[in-house]
Protein backbone atom coordinates (compact mmCIF):
# COMPACT_ATOMS: atom_id res chain seq x y z
CA UNK A 1 0.00 0.00 0.00
CA UNK A 2 1.07 3.80 0.25
CA UNK A 3 0.16 7.27 1.69
CA UNK A 4 0.03 10.68 1.43
CA UNK A 5 1.06 12.36 4.65
CA UNK A 6 0.87 16.29 3.65
CA UNK A 7 2.20 17.30 6.76
CA UNK A 8 5.37 15.07 6.26
CA UNK A 9 5.85 16.44 3.09
CA UNK A 10 7.84 19.64 4.52
CA UNK A 11 9.99 17.57 6.51
CA UNK A 12 13.69 18.06 5.51
CA UNK A 13 16.29 15.73 5.00
CA UNK A 14 19.42 15.09 7.60
CA UNK A 15 21.59 12.23 7.52
CA UNK A 16 21.69 12.87 11.59
CA UNK A 17 17.52 13.60 11.47
CA UNK A 18 16.40 15.15 14.84
CA UNK A 19 13.06 12.99 14.34
CA UNK A 20 11.66 9.54 12.78
CA UNK A 21 8.45 8.65 10.99
CA UNK A 22 6.62 5.42 12.32
CA UNK A 23 3.59 4.40 10.48
CA UNK A 24 0.54 3.57 12.37
CA UNK A 25 -1.74 1.05 11.53
CA UNK A 26 -4.93 0.50 13.59
CA UNK A 27 -8.03 -2.04 12.80
CA UNK A 28 -10.65 0.17 11.87
CA UNK A 29 -9.18 3.88 12.04
CA UNK A 30 -7.01 4.95 8.86
CA UNK A 31 -3.24 4.93 8.64
CA UNK A 32 -1.44 7.74 10.57
CA UNK A 33 1.91 9.33 10.29
CA UNK A 34 3.85 9.90 13.26
CA UNK A 35 6.57 12.27 13.79
CA UNK A 36 8.27 11.23 17.05
CA UNK A 37 11.57 13.36 18.22
CA UNK A 38 14.49 11.20 18.25
CA UNK A 39 15.94 13.62 21.20
CA UNK A 40 14.81 17.10 22.73
CA UNK A 41 14.69 19.32 20.88
CA UNK A 42 14.19 23.21 21.55
CA UNK A 43 11.64 26.10 19.49
CA UNK A 44 12.85 27.14 16.58
CA UNK A 45 15.20 23.49 16.18
CA UNK A 46 14.36 21.91 12.13
CA UNK A 47 12.41 18.91 12.97
CA UNK A 48 14.22 16.64 9.82
CA UNK A 49 13.95 13.08 9.29
CA UNK A 50 16.63 10.35 6.97
CA UNK A 51 15.30 9.92 3.61
CA UNK A 52 18.16 6.98 3.02
CA UNK A 53 18.99 4.17 5.89
CA UNK A 54 21.24 5.66 8.79
CA UNK A 55 23.19 2.64 8.99
CA UNK A 56 24.67 2.77 4.71
CA UNK A 57 28.34 4.20 4.23
CA UNK A 58 28.17 7.77 3.41
CA UNK A 59 28.82 7.25 0.39
CA UNK A 60 25.96 4.98 -0.71
CA UNK A 61 23.67 7.19 1.26
CA UNK A 62 24.50 10.55 -0.91
CA UNK A 63 24.30 7.63 -4.04
CA UNK A 64 20.46 7.37 -2.95
CA UNK A 65 20.14 10.64 -2.30
CA UNK A 66 20.90 11.93 -5.57
CA UNK A 67 20.04 8.87 -7.51
CA UNK A 68 15.83 9.28 -5.58
CA UNK A 69 15.64 12.87 -4.55
CA UNK A 70 17.93 14.18 -7.11
CA UNK A 71 19.90 16.31 -4.33
CA UNK A 72 23.46 16.29 -3.12
CA UNK A 73 23.48 16.23 0.64
CA UNK A 74 26.04 18.85 2.46
CA UNK A 75 24.58 17.75 6.30
CA UNK A 76 26.97 18.11 8.36
CA UNK A 77 27.49 14.43 8.93
CA UNK A 78 28.34 13.96 4.51
CA UNK A 79 30.56 16.40 5.20
CA UNK A 80 32.36 15.22 7.97
CA UNK A 81 32.72 11.73 6.38
CA UNK A 82 33.68 13.43 3.00
CA UNK A 83 36.36 14.62 4.50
Amino acid sequence: GCGLFAAAAVLNHDCRPSADAHLVIEPGAPPALEIRARRRLQAGDQVTVAYAPLYAPGADRRATLREVYRFDCSCARCTAEAG
